[in-house]
């Protein structure tokens, strides 16, 4: 998760009654959701299994992940195993950029046991930390902070709300979007965002 209840209750200066820990962390749940669709992308690492076609060259484009990945295969045409690739200069492939925590390209070097990446569907298998890094940004981390604070504070002034029941409160509040706009929070994400074209 981006935020927790306690960092919630520091930026509004507040005790949340525990009473309310459930909807808290839907709450939390939703606004990293939310970060997660608008940018494109997770911001906690987390190790799986993703399928990639095959562009008939040597270097291949993969999602971001905040390490090496732990296993690279080259599928035959039947979804079998052909060849699986080790990281090395002096072994198949190197991930890229070097200097960078995030790595989101695969580069096949001179020597390789394949020359190119098979041109057709589904022909490489990555197993990877995907995601950002091994740590939220700070700037995510507040943002996510600024949205669940700023639903709850709508909450306990009687604002803006719908459909949600904490306990013997009910009440209802509008979109993410809505709460996010007038906090300027769209310009930091944008730094992240991946947008596919």
């Amino acid at each position: 998760m981006y935020t927790t209840k306690s960092k919630v209750e520091k930026y509004l200066n507040v005790d949340i009654s525990d009473s309310f820990n459930t909807q808290v962390n839907e709450w939390i749940t939703s606004v990293k959701k939310w970060i997660d669709k608008y940018c494109g992308k997770t911001f906690e690492s987390s190790s799986s299994v993703k399928y990639y076609d095959g562009c008939g060259s040597r270097i291949l484009d993969i999602d971001d992940c905040s390490s090496v990945p732990t296993e690279i295969l080259i599928l035959n045409a039947d979804g079998t195993t052909g060849s699986i690739l080790t990281e090395g200069a002096s072994n198949d492939y190197l991930v890229y950029p070097r200097n960078e925590g995030v790595k989101n390209q695969i580069r096949l070097v001179v020597g390789s046991r394949i020359g190119f990446f098979p041109r057709r569907d589904s022909s490489v298998k990555v197993t990877a930390p995907f995601g950002f890094s091994a740590s939220v940004p700070e700037d995510v981390e507040l943002i996510a902070t600024k949205l669940v604070g700023e639903i709850i504070k709508e909450g306990l002034k009687g604002g803006k709300l719908a459909s949600v029941t904490l306990g013997d409160y009910s009440a209802d509040f509008q979109k993410i979007d809505e709460t996010a706009d007038p906090l300027g929070i769209y310009q930091t994400l944008d730094l992240y965002r991946d947008i596919i074209l």
